[in-house]
């Protein structure tokens, strides 16, 4: 190493504008730092005070920079102690490196808060980086925590001072600093993370977010340039829930503020044709739209994952609508996202959201009231030719609805929740809202059959008040005759009406079993199920020969009922569908073997108990009284001989 060589780096330090790269004397600094002899000191203090990193503002660049060069100048120094070694009259490896610690940290004493806070943090991540080789002495490394929280508070009380009137530029300075933060805040101990005003840490912490996304207005003025800022994660001690809920109701104005402007915006817009000269400008704007919902995420993240094991209160239900409310302002970024009931949606969201209707579920009458606000959100928006987006507020509405079904009075649910769906139970334009209306239908039907199940208090007690029994069994027939209709080849899926018919039926079986067996109230009960096979049976017959695709996928949907149906009413329906299969024709051989093996499938896995011994006897009764294309079908689907039961009594 030569004085020049120091002294250029001791000029170029000096100066705002040197003519050298930012990489080369990056490079040099840590250099010199790691070998300048006898001691660092001097250096550090001009690198802690160089007009060059802190010339007119700070800049991302520089201060990453200067970070990384102490980062590396520990490593280095590392190097050049390992190869000189050590012998019993000199120092250990460790303690020399320890020395060399202080005496940089002594030379950034005085600096500038956001200078110093680089340099500590660069020294803290080079020290985790050789933590387990270097063996470095737990005092050494405790003085560089140390100086890190100190450089951190120093910071800021130097931009709380100018919180309310913070100009563009302290506030992208003050973004900087944060970043450094959170590089290093998560290597410090939480005991040393006390000192810090953690109170004051968020409120810049959401001045620098809010200002990041123009408090919302980011779309209000498409040529306003947008910053970039980055988020790091800070795991420290509570603060009061009062003001967490002020943080949130701040992110739920920003991105409320987002969608009505976007709503307002020509870009949302079905069919709107992007100029050439535009596109990447609309392009950064989706970037940033997504960076606004994923920096939501990652704070009600953290918010939800500590409230939904704390006892229920007022304030976390607040904040789980307000997280809500804000999802549900960025519906249409998430529905580029895959949406939040897709498989194709990334985990944080669905995390997030999920939880936040755990907390809300807690307390059933503010779920109404969430529930009546969300579907009523779209009034006062401009939807026209506006499909795109009228259908990602649907989807993300559906999404909340169908998993507050459970604890929605029965009165919300009568006067609210089904009108809504009804409007999109025979609309299959848009396949999300088509297939999460179905979904809401079923839940429905799904609670009032647990609330009518003998023993079964649960439901009952989570719900401010129940359904009306009387009122879902004027649905069954009704949603019976809906999923009928929508049976054609451009709605609902086999798989889908398979699953929807099965458990309507299921549900109808159910309704009234509290009552005792074989009461007069029993028999209605399985007359609502059978009617529902009657109703399908009568759309296969119908259907056979002018829609021979439509009546197969009916026939298996009569298959899935089965598991579904009483002792009394299983011999009606096999014999429904005994015949079904002996009226398939020769041409139809593909499909009666389909029938054939999904009816054995269903007997073997899901038929219950009770009725497993009477739908097997049926089985070995009936398999070879039906075509000769169906006893072919059943081969593939053999019963081991030693396993087949002996013949049970007939029931």
């Amino acid at each position: 190493m030569s004085n020049r060589e120091y002294s250029l780096l001791l000029s170029f330090l000096h100066e705002k504008a040197p003519h050298v790269e930012l990489g080369t004397l990056q490079s040099a600094l840590s250099f010199h730092l790691a070998h300048l002899s006898p001691t660092p000191t001097p250096l550090a203090a001009s690198a802690v005070s160089s007009k060059y990193f802190a010339s007119v503002s700070y800049t991302h660049e520089r201060l990453q920079a200067l970070s990384l060069a102490f980062r590396h100048a520990i490593h280095l120094r590392y190097r050049k102690e390992s190869t000189e070694g050590s012998t019993l009259l000199t120092p250990s490896i460790a303690s020399r490196l320890g020395s060399w610690l202080l005496a940089v940290l002594h030379g950034l004493q005085g600096g500038a808060p956001v200078l110093r806070l680089a340099c500590c943090t660069g020294l803290l991540l080079g020290i985790e980086d050789i933590r387990v080789e270097a063996d470095i002495q737990a005092r050494h490394r405790s003085k560089v925590e140390h100086d890190v929280v100190l450089s951190i508070a120093e910071v800021m009380d130097m931009y709380s001072l100018v919180y309310n009137s913070a100009e563009p530029s302290e506030v992208e300075s003050l973004s900087f600093s944060l970043i450094l933060a959170s590089q290093s805040l998560p290597l410090v101990p939480h005991d040393k993370l006390l000192a810090l005003p953690l109170r004051d840490l968020a409120r810049l912490l959401l001045l620098v977010v809010s200002t990041a996304f123009q408090r919302g207005q980011l779309l209000s003025s498409l040529n306003v340039s947008a910053a970039y800022t980055t988020d790091g994660a800070v795991h420290t001690r509570v603060i009061t829930m009062l003001y967490v809920c002020q943080v949130m109701k701040v992110l739920r104005a920003m991105a409320g503020q987002v969608e009505q402007d976007w709503v307002d915006g020509p870009l949302s817009v079905d069919g709107v044709q992007i100029a050439p000269e535009s596109q990447k400008l609309v392009a950064s704007m989706w970037t940033i739209l997504k960076t606004m919902l994923f920096a939501i995420l990652m704070i009600s993240d953290t918010v939800m994952t500590k409230v939904v094991y704390l006892p229920p209160g007022p304030l976390h239900v607040t904040l789980a609508t307000t997280t809500l409310d804000a999802l549900s302002h960025l519906s249409f970024v998430i529905s580029h996202l895959g949406g939040v009931t897709s498989a194709s949606g990334f985990v944080e969201l669905k995390k997030t959201f999920y939880m936040a209707l755990d907390v809300l579920a807690s307390d059933t009458m503010q779920s109404d009231v969430f529930a009546r606000r969300i579907i009523s959100s779209r009034r006062g928006m401009n939807y026209t030719n506006r499909a795109t987006l009228l259908h990602a507020k649907q989807a993300y509405v559906f999404s909340c609805i169908e998993q507050l079904i459970p604890v929605l009075s029965g009165g919300m649910i009568e006067e609210q929740v089904l009108p809504f769906c009804s409007q999109y139970i025979n609309a299959p334009s848009h396949r999300e809202s088509y297939e999460s209306a179905h979904s809401v239908m079923l839940a429905i039907f799904s609670r009032a059959g647990a609330e009518s199940t003998r023993g079964d208090t649960t439901a009952q007690s989570l719900a401010s008040s129940p359904v009306d029994f009387a009122f879902v069994r004027q649905l069954v027939p009704f949603y019976a005759g809906c999923l009928i209709e929508n049976s054609a080849a451009d709605r609902l899926n086999a798989t889908q009406l398979k699953l929807a018919y099965a458990a309507l039926t299921r549900r109808a079986g159910t309704l009234w079993s509290s009552s005792a067996p074989s009461s007069p109230v029993e028999a209605d009960n399985d007359a609502l199920a059978w009617y529902c096979i009657e109703l399908l049976v009568a759309a296969i017959v119908r259907y056979t020969g002018a829609d021979p695709a439509r009546a197969h996928r009916l026939s298996l949907a009569l298959v899935a009922c089965v598991p579904s149906l009483s002792l009394r009413l299983l011999p009606m329906a096999l014999a429904e569908i005994q015949k079904i299969i002996e009226s398939c024709g020769i041409d139809r051989e593909a499909q009666r073997t389909e029938l054939v093996g999904s009816l054995f499938k269903e007997i073997l896995d899901n038929v219950g108990e009770r009725e497993k011994a009477f739908t097997l006897e049926w089985w070995y009764a009936s398999r070879f009284q039906a075509s000769p294309a169906a006893e072919g079908s059943v081969s593939s689907h053999p019963v081991p001989v030693e396993s087949k039961p002996s013949p049970a009594p007939r029931l």
